[in-house]
């Protein structure tokens, strides 16, 4: 099983970085699949992961299918512009970034 550390409402990906290396105790390892890569331009991905906060025309198309099942493994989407490394997004139930952890492919 995957998993990964989220945080709740982190503004950006700066930010999320010094939680997860200072208060990694603060956020939440949950079991993860992913159910879409979204594969953005490098000024795309640049404006996601500087922009959690705000609304996500991808995570609206999908809000309805990224929900967290019985087992408590949540179904997210990966943010990514190299297919590489990137940001798991779990909105729970929301239009924005609400949960996010950092990914790399092993």
């Amino acid at each position: 099983m995957n998993k990964a550390l989220f945080f709740r409402k982190c503004p950006n990906a700066k930010d999320y970085q010094f939680r997860a290396n200072k208060f990694p105790a603060f956020g939440q390892e949950l079991n993860y699949n992913i159910f879409k890569t979204i594969v953005l331009s490098k000024d795309k991905y640049d404006l996601v992961i500087n922009g959690f906060l705000y609304d996500n025309k991808d995570v609206m198309k999908h809000t309805d299918n990224l929900t967290m099942d019985d087992s408590d493994t949540v179904n997210c989407l990966l943010f990514t512009c190299d297919k590489k490394s990137g940001y798991l997004v779990y909105p729970a139930g929301y239009d924005y970034c609400r949960y996010v952890a950092y990914w790399e492919d092993k």
